[in-house]
């Protein structure tokens, strides 16, 4: 006990945890750019339009040191994205913007923030983010508690959870003296192998200090710890390198019953237990073993051997057979060890519904690599000890090395492991001779996440082809990847999604490949066969269902041509209004608009909730209404707006109203020049036009509303008069006719 408090003192020792960096690329690509953040998973965010700026800002809650912006320019222009500058705080971006655009993000496979910058495609439309709305997104699960429960001998050694506040520990220092700048330096947060064995270094050292001065008195009960064969592993994976004999002495210590080993108020199964490659000799006869540990399950009565029945089971899982080794789990009265029933799930490559290895990713045996390979609690954050992992990997017998390991790979991958897990492929490839279809699918997933689309979409391309387990993700990736860029999707990938698709729909992959099938359809505008995909949603959760919705209207609004659109606007819509997020419903509102269909315009902003409570729902209001001659109506929607849009509305209402000289006033506020004076021509008000000079029309025909006595002597006409006259009046026809066509109506006026 008195061991355990005083190294819980020095792993606690703040200052010694990090955070993943965020990356953010950039990529180009035919009508928008797109920037791509690689984020925890889980990862909460908002979202929000500062239009005076032209900036967007982005929000992260989530566990990251900094941004890493190296490669965000290196394949984008500023044509449209000025900058991505983190905030303040360091918890986020801003967005700025080079050109009037819009900017819409959404969360690709829980790992990777996607945000679209791309130019309106109407005048006055905006984002729902225009009106200064923040729209959250994926919650996070609850906070850990913060009782110190565990004690961690991990990359990081530590106790309980994440330290918030390094300055306020209240751990004291058992150290004799103070550390020099050269000792401080060894823990620069760069260096992960240096400040992981500086810290290991520093903890033990004190526990030897504090043994010598007497604060530390050892047990002499304990018994001396077996010897046990490592089996020949790589020792130059990533993590740090192989546990010391000191701390794997303390494990084994503090487990004298055998049983599972418990480290403060954490459970890890030893691994004396999970040693697959001891259960059977490597070169035993399958057929043989299998038959005689059989044999030997019963008695002459029919009884159970007990005993026997657990050989029986490790036969079975040590050959990889985890269906079968459940059914004899179920023979006998006596209820087997649960961790034989994990065990069989997880040699098939299911999840294991019972969770037994799910706590256990911190430990520091082979249980870490088993709670890997269930993937439930994995996390980018989570405390996985590297070392466990690829030890326990090593130690599996080679035909389950080679069955798990693209597995194991995967998991780690999708975790945001990325270094653990190309380890995994490298021993992969090193047991197998070279690559397979798996360790190819591994390497290509890793390029994927590191922004190597090409080279990803290549592999994937080719074991799309291929029948294999791999298939059908490697199909999903690669729509994955045409979606990421904006490019239509091959018709032979449409065909094999759908296939695909149909076969796979009641397995867990069921749901993606669904998805993966509608959006091949999005990418190639085959808007009809698309909405007969939504319609055919069995097996798929109700979140997915709601998000592909929304996605398919949007591209429905935005690509379409006209006729479908109005079609989907009428037939489809009203039976997914509900679902279909406010900002595509006011696309769908202005694009209505500038077909003329003002009512249709009016019945779709009517579907959202809060249309008259958003700035953008209440300026397509007013200009439906203008569109119908009801400019009273309007420019109370406009009460307490501002902005140059609401101005020129609001100005549009006035005119439409008769007053045309506060209609003037408003537009020579804004410096719309020609607008005012076609204002001040229809409020007469010939004194601001005169100022216009003789090369305005409108000025001209002033001058001569104002003073029309050309001739002084009316009554006695002479040649040269009617000459004059005749000129004059040439000049003032020729005048009427420029402010005639000056002011020429054409079309709707709403703008």
């Amino acid at each position: 006990m008195i061991l355990r408090l005083i190294v819980a003192f020095f792993v606690a020792i703040p200052g010694y945890i990090w955070a993943e960096n965020i990356t953010v690329r950039g990529g180009e690509h035919e009508g928008f750019t797109r920037i791509v953040f690689d984020v925890p998973e889980n990862t909460k965010w908002t979202m929000d339009h500062n239009e005076e700026e032209n900036a967007y800002k982005l929000k992260l809650d989530a566990n990251f040191d900094k941004f890493d912006l190296e490669k965000t320019f290196e394949k984008i222009s500023k044509e449209r994205v000025l900058a991505v500058i983190p905030t303040a705080d360091l918890k986020g971006v801003d967005i700025e913007l080079a050109c009037s655009c819009t900017a819409k993000a959404f969360l690709l496979r829980n790992r990777m923030l996607v945000v679209d910058v791309s130019r309106r495609e109407v005048a006055g439309i905006s984002a729902a983010e225009d009106a200064g709305e923040s729209v959250s997104h994926t919650e996070f699960p609850p906070a850990v508690s913060s009782e110190m429960t565990k004690l961690w001998f991990g990359e990081v050694p530590r106790i309980g959870p994440a330290l918030t506040n390094s300055a306020n520990s209240s751990f004291p220092r058992l150290s004799p003296a103070p550390q020099t700048s050269a000792q401080v330096s060894e823990f620069d947060l760069s260096d992960e192998h240096s400040q992981k064995g500086s810290v290991r270094h520093q903890v033990f050292g004190d526990l030897a200090t504090a043994a010598t001065i007497g604060l530390l008195d050892p047990s002499t009960s304990l018994a001396k710890p077996p010897v046990r064969e490592v089996a020949e592993v790589d020792h130059h994976f990533e993590g740090g390198g192989l546990r010391t004999a000191i701390e794997s002495d303390i494990v084994e210590r503090s487990n004298p019953s055998g049983d599972r080993v418990s480290i403060g108020g954490q459970n890890c199964t030893p691994n004396d237990q999970l040693n697959i490659s001891s259960w059977e000799q490597s070169n035993a006869s399958f057929s043989l073993s299998l038959s005689t540990r059989r044999r030997a399950m019963f008695d002459e009565f029919d009884g159970v051997n007990k005993k026997a029945q657990v050989n029986y089971l490790r036969t079975l899982i040590f050959f990889g057979f985890g269906a079968e080794a459940r059914s004899v789990t179920d023979i006998g009265e006596s209820a087997v060890n649960p961790m034989y029933v994990a065990l069989s799930y997880l040699i098939d490559g299911e999840t294991d519904p019972t969770k037994f290895f799910e706590k256990e990713i911190g430990c520091e045996t082979y249980a870490s690599m088993w709670a890997v390979l269930d993937g439930g609690n994995l996390k980018k954050s989570s405390d996985l000890d590297a070392d466990s992992v690829l030890q326990a990997f090593e130690a599996l017998p080679k035909h389950l090395r080679l069955n798990l390991g693209p597995i194991l790979a995967k998991n780690l991958t999708e975790a945001g492991r990325i270094q653990v897990a190309k380890s995994v492929l490298r021993r992969l490839k090193r047991a197998n001779g070279g690559d397979t279809n798996g360790i190819l699918y591994g390497s290509a997933s890793i390029d994927l996440i590191e922004g190597e689309e090409d080279d990803a979409s290549k592999v994937f391309q080719a074991l799309s082809e291929v029948n294999g387990p791999e298939t059908a993700e490697s199909i999903a990736r690669n729509i994955e990847i045409s979606r990421l860029n904006g490019e239509p999707v091959s018709e032979r990938l449409v065909s094999l999604s759908a296939a695909y698709s149909r076969e796979l729909r009641n397995t867990e992959m069921g749901p993606e490949l669904w998805q993966a099938h509608l959006q091949s359809l999005i990418l190639n505008n085959n808007f009809s066969e698309a909405f007969i995909v939504l319609a055919d949603v069995n097996g798929v959760d109700s979140n997915l269902l709601n998000v592909s919705i929304d996605e398919t209207f949007d591209a429905v609004f935005k690509k379409s041509d006209d006729t479908t659109f109005l079609k989907s606007v009428f037939n489809e819509l009203p039976q997914y209004e509900e679902t279909v997020s406010e900002n595509t419903l006011l696309f769908a509102a202005e694009r209505l608009l500038k077909l003329g269909l003002s009512n249709e315009t009016l019945g779709v902003l009517a579907k959202i909730n809060t249309s008259d409570e958003t700035r953008t729902g209440r300026i397509l209001k007013a200009r439906a209404l203008l569109s119908q001659n009801k400019p009273r109506e309007a420019e109370i929607l406009l009460i307490g707006l501002e902005g140059k849009d609401v101005t020129t509305l609001r100005a549009i209402s006035r005119s439409r109203m008769g007053d045309h000289e506060y209609s003037r006033e408003l537009y020579e506020e804004m410096g719309e020049s020609d607008d005012e004076i076609e204002q001040a021509w229809l409020a007469s008000n010939w004194d601001r036009l005169e100022t216009e000079g003789p090369e305005n029309p409108f000025s001209v025909v002033a001058q001569l509303i104002t003073n029309h006595d050309t001739l002084e002597q009316a009554e006695t006409l002479v040649l040269s008069d009617i000459a004059k006259l005749n000129t004059e009046s040439s000049s003032f026809r020729e005048s009427i006719s420029q402010v005639l066509n000056s002011t020429r109506v054409s079309g709707d006026d709403s703008r």
